[in-house]
């Protein structure tokens, strides 16, 4: 059993780590926080196209401290 948690922790420090420089990645301005045109910036470069509408939908789900 332990063996397989070791493995399964490593590979959730993995996916955090990616996670992190993606996020820096598409952080322009290096304010820790993406801004709609980062996020926007962020969808298009995985293929994902919203309207302004949708993204504005979006901000407003997962901005969930208003900053």
């Amino acid at each position: 059993m332990l063996p397989q948690m070791k493995l399964e922790l490593i590979s959730y420090e993995k996916n955090l780590d990616d996670l992190r420089r993606l996020f820096k990645e598409f952080d322009l301005d290096q304010s820790n926080y993406l801004n709609k045109d980062e996020l926007r910036a962020a969808l298009m470069k995985l293929n994902i196209i919203l309207s302004d509408v949708q993204l504005e939908d979006l901000m407003q789900q997962i901005d969930i401290d208003n900053n």
